[in-house]
């Protein structure tokens, strides 16, 4: 799904380093599934990265590699995962991840799956808003990416401490920017005003993803 990320990633694409390889031995392998859509180098670089500097500095293990699910129908992005490597499934290690990943701002929704058992331990606490700008708003539909700058930046500017963008998606008539916070009432509230106040925002569809 190479198109998922063309115009929109000359705007948001950061350069991420992949977590370090330790060298102990890792005897447990724990799937941590985030409801949230994000493309794979902001995965790494909230919630990869982070989780693995704190596995380390327990020395409990490490993140060693991370997926991304698309929705074949629409091309959008269901969820991302995180594969990690552990020295045990103690109660105590797991708490560590679950809370990590609730601090790092893990949705609701989320879960971690301990190998081979497949055992599941639900968390996470953020809920997610969609926001949909049609194309035909834009002075140039064919790559409104100046434009989906400056609204962006408003919104976080608006959402303050009541959320934070994570991810987006590119399709032909529309493109959805995606943000997490504690609530979703706030969030909505936050950019009402704004929503009033910008044209290209006044046909926009918001909804509740997580």
């Amino acid at each position: 799904m190479t198109g998922a990320f063309s115009f929109l990633s000359k705007v948001l694409g950061r350069g991420r380093r992949p977590p370090t390889t330790l060298e102990n031995l890792l005897t447990v392998v724990v799937i941590a599934r985030l409801n949230v859509r994000t493309i794979p180098e902001d995965r790494t670089y909230y919630y990869g990265e982070p989780l693995d500097k704190v596995l380390a500095a327990k020395s409990l293990g490490e993140v060693t590699d991370g997926g991304i699910m698309f929705n074949t129908d629409t091309g959008r992005i269901d969820y991302v995962d995180l594969e990690i490597g552990l020295q045990d499934s103690s109660n105590e290690t797991l708490s560590v991840i679950a809370e990590t990943l609730e601090g790092l701002g893990a949705p609701v929704g989320s879960f971690l799956e301990i190998l081979p058992e497949k055992h599941r331990l639900h968390f996470g606490r953020y809920e997610g808003m969609s926001l949909a700008l049609d194309r035909a708003g834009f002075s140039n539909p064919g790559d409104p990416s100046d434009e989906v700058n400056d609204i962006l930046l408003a919104i976080e500017a608006a959402l303050v401490e009541v959320g934070a963008f994570r991810g987006y998606w590119e399709g032909e008539s529309a493109c959805e920017l995606y943000f997490y916070g504690p609530s979703f009432d706030d969030m909505r509230a936050s950019i009402a005003s704004l929503a009033k106040s910008e044209p290209r925002l006044a046909q926009s569809a918001i909804t509740q993803i997580a």
